[in-house]
């Protein structure tokens, strides 16, 4: 995949082989991550192993359906291989980018992954001049798999959410929401 541009501050973690799945376990702390550069590990095609992984999907006569500047995978949510590890694991990023879009700073989540059932939480990070904070609960052993989702923003700058938007960029706006206990069936990521 070529160079990861992470700035790794802080990585304590522990793999511990055993029944019923082996399990990982620990912190890790970043300065600076660049979701590009990750785009293939979690389905998305960009950074440097975008090309590879578009002519492998291509052999397979799979088409890619990604859409440009998008953070989130908008293939089919496969799920079948998160039951062959759990985890337990805190993370921090200080900054995270994708491409020249919304920056996210400040980013911590406690990631709990047990028998295919993954939880973020809390998940929060500073966006937009503002902040969100979820729980975010995904039952990866269902099919379709099921997700839950509690949200809250706080403060998001209306021009710097949709800085391409010129009439925003006087606006001193700014958005508040609260989602509570949203219940959907997911079989893929859609736009966002």
């Amino acid at each position: 995949m070529g160079a990861l541009a992470i700035a790794i501050s802080t990585v304590a973690l522990i793999y511990t082989t055993g029944k019923p799945r082996p399990k990982l376990e620990g912190d890790v702390e970043s300065r600076q991550l660049r979701l590009a550069d990750l785009g293939p590990l979690i389905g998305v095609d960009s950074g440097k192993g975008a090309e590879k992984s578009k002519r492998s999907e291509q052999k397979k006569g799979e088409k890619s359906v990604q859409p440009a500047g998008k953070v989130l995978p908008y293939d089919r949510f496969e799920t079948d291989k998160w039951d062959v590890m759990d985890a337990d694991v805190r993370f921090k990023g200080r900054r995270i980018e994708h491409g020249s879009s919304l920056p996210i700073s400040d980013l911590s989540t406690h990631i709990i992954l047990k028998n295919a059932d993954l939880r973020l939480q809390p998940l929060k990070f500073g966006i937009a001049g503002g902040s969100i904070a979820a729980n975010i609960h995904l039952e990866g052993d269902k099919k379709p798999m099921q997700g839950r989702a509690d949200i809250q923003a706080r403060r998001l700058k209306l021009k710097e959410l949709m800085p391409d938007v010129e009439l925003m960029q006087k606006t001193l706006g700014e958005m508040n929401w609260v989602t509570r206990n949203c219940a959907v069936a997911v079989t893929r990521w859609r736009r966002f």
